[in-house]
């Protein structure tokens, strides 16, 4: 009874600390948070063009298993990653092609820690003059949802 009690204080001051909005960070299970430190585009962004590369960078070296390009329809879009076993390092940067039209696209990556632990994520953004943030497009649309490749 206590944890739920708890659990219901902690949600309601996020809720209160936050304007009653939701927080959206890296989307990614819990042990992703301490881990990564930075991606470029940053998520939730909107830019005005298609970024040349993305950027994902950790707080220690990992070993990097995917790392995939979707649409918002979560088709794939071909990056050409491929796994290396040696590819272990704590940044990654990886160049992106001419990119077919998509309300949003999303990066979706996992690792391996140095304790062999599997961390996986994913974060989002737009690109366009018209295009909203995509934590906006998916609470008005839904998710899987892309108007611009119907």
């Amino acid at each position: 009874m206590y944890n739920v009690g708890r659990s219901i204080v902690c949600a309601s001051l996020s809720l209160l600390l936050c304007g009653g909005t939701p927080v959206y960070a890296q989307h990614a299970h819990e042990a992703a948070a301490p881990l990564l430190g930075l991606t470029s585009p940053k998520d939730d962004s909107v830019l005005a063009t298609v970024p040349p590369v993305v950027v994902l960078s950790f707080r220690s070296d990992v070993r990097l298993l995917k790392l995939r390009l979707l649409s918002a329809a979560r088709r794939n879009i071909d990056i050409g990653f491929y796994y290396d076993p040696a590819r272990v390092r704590n940044n990654f940067v990886w160049s992106l092609p001419p990119l077919t039209q998509s309300s949003y696209y999303i990066v979706a990556w996992s690792v391996v820690d140095d304790t062999n632990q599997l961390v996986d994520g994913e974060f989002r953004f737009a690109v366009g003059a018209d295009a909203l943030p995509p934590s906006e497009f998916i609470k008005r649309y839904g998710l899987y949802v892309d108007h611009k490749n119907l």
